[in-house]
């Protein structure tokens, strides 16, 4: 049994090859040092706002950055509410860095919450984003992070889909937000799309342990899998199918 998440969903999708070498068998790549630098703002960030929900002091990680301060500042002007816990009554239950799993066609699959605030009728997933906001919507609406969020939520929780909302905070320089609902249809969408999806993944794993490796697409520029693998690009294509 394999345990997915969203980031493994969405590289078995774009290209099954490289899902196979990072997922299967476990590739290591390192960031680029831009890339490195996101992550590092990002840990931050997701650190601070964890300390912030539980009420535990959050200057230390603020301190000697006056960019960071400022981009932290300027999502709490805006969602007031967010950023601290001292919300009017009745206010929501707040849990940071939630976790929640459920299994699927034999797979199991987790997913982690940034922010969940939870009322007796509407739960609202909070997810804080470092890059800038996509300029198109329908992108990140699309997107496994929010089909996949959504629908653990509903399946793991009393709430219906119409009761469940997912919203985007873009949090590096100007702070923005995507707020995104959810709902029956496609609560049913994702579910046939998740079993159609583990399907074709048992039929590639078959292959694979027969030797035949998962299907590849065209060979990007900058590719890194096909920098640290060459002999990667040169192999035969498979249908996606």
């Amino acid at each position: 049994m394999l345990r997915l998440s969203q980031g493994q969903l969405s590289l078995l999708d774009t290209c099954p090859r490289k899902f196979q070498y990072m997922v299967l068998e476990q590739c290591a790549l390192l960031p680029s040092p831009e890339q490195q630098a996101g992550l590092i703002w990002g840990d931050r960030f997701h650190l601070l706002m964890q300390q912030q929900q539980l009420g535990l002091p959050v200057e230390t990680l603020l301190a000697g950055d006056p960019a960071f301060r400022e981009s932290v500042q300027a999502i709490g002007a805006i969602a007031p509410d967010l950023f601290s816990t001292q919300t009017p009554e009745p206010k929501p239950q707040r849990f940071s860095e939630h976790l929640r799993s459920f299994a699927l066609g034999g797979h199991s699959f987790s997913v982690v919450y940034d922010l969940l605030l939870t009322e007796p009728d509407r739960a609202q997933i909070i997810d804080w984003k470092t890059y800038p906001r996509p300029q198109n919507d329908r992108w990140l609406a699309e997107h496994w992070q929010t089909r996949l969020y959504c629908y653990a939520l509903a399946e793991t929780s009393e709430y219906r889909p119409e009761q469940i909302s997912m919203t985007y905070w873009f949090v590096q320089e100007k702070a923005q937000s995507l707020h995104i609902p959810y709902g029956p249809t496609q609560h049913q969408q994702i579910h046939n799309t998740l079993l159609q999806t583990l399907d074709r993944l048992d039929r590639w794993r078959t292959h694979y342990q027969n030797g035949q490796p998962l299907p590849q697409v065209e060979v990007a520029r900058g590719c890194a899998i096909a920098v640290l693998l060459p002999n990667a690009a040169g192999a035969v294509q498979m249908p996606l199918q």
